[in-house]
């Protein structure tokens, strides 16, 4: 019988370095479905932007107001994309130096007109930062949120140890 003699730094470095590799694999397998989404709804909008400018180039030669389907268009797009093509959308819609006035009108929906993200996020978020249930915490919470932005929003609700209203 051969015994073999197994040096456990190396055992130890060759699993440090597959949790690695794996890592790196889960983190490259993300990016690459992200890349893929965002290519999926901005590739037909980036493909159809010409034709749309072809077929108002009249409209806005004359400083008149285009049919705006491809704008509105574009500000789902970028709603749909996630909070920081909300952000730069938000950017935009302030910039009317840069960009028409009707699409910073188009683009200024962004800064006010989000749709809120499912409760479930926002009662995770409360019982991981406080270590307790939502119910423990809080004796009054409105479900319906008093400001949605694009990172986050507001709630109205009451402590359960002082009585206090808070913006949660």
């Amino acid at each position: 019988i051969i015994k073999l003699q197994v040096n456990t730094a190396i055992l130890f470095k060759l699993v440090s370095v597959t949790k690695q590799i794996l890592r790196m694999a889960v983190v490259g397998i993300g990016t690459a479905v992200r890349f893929t989404s965002l290519a999926i709804l901005y590739g037909p909008l980036i493909i159809t932007f010409p034709a749309w400018l072809l077929m108002e180039y009249q409209s806005i030669m004359e400083d008149k107001v285009p049919r705006l389907w491809w704008v509105k268009w574009m500000v789902w797009v970028i709603e749909t994309s996630g909070p920081t093509f909300t952000k730069l959308g938000q950017w935009a819609s302030s910039r009317s130096d840069l960009f028409p006035q009707y699409v910073c009108t188009k683009l200024s929906m962004l800064q006010s007109n989000n749709r809120a993200h499912a409760f479930i996020h926002t009662r995770n978020t409360i019982e991981d930062n406080f270590n307790e249930k939502l119910e423990d915490v809080l004796s009054e919470f409105e479900w319906k949120p008093i400001g949605v932005g694009a990172i986050g929003q507001v709630y109205k609700a009451k402590l359960r140890e002082s009585d206090q209203y808070v913006a949660v």
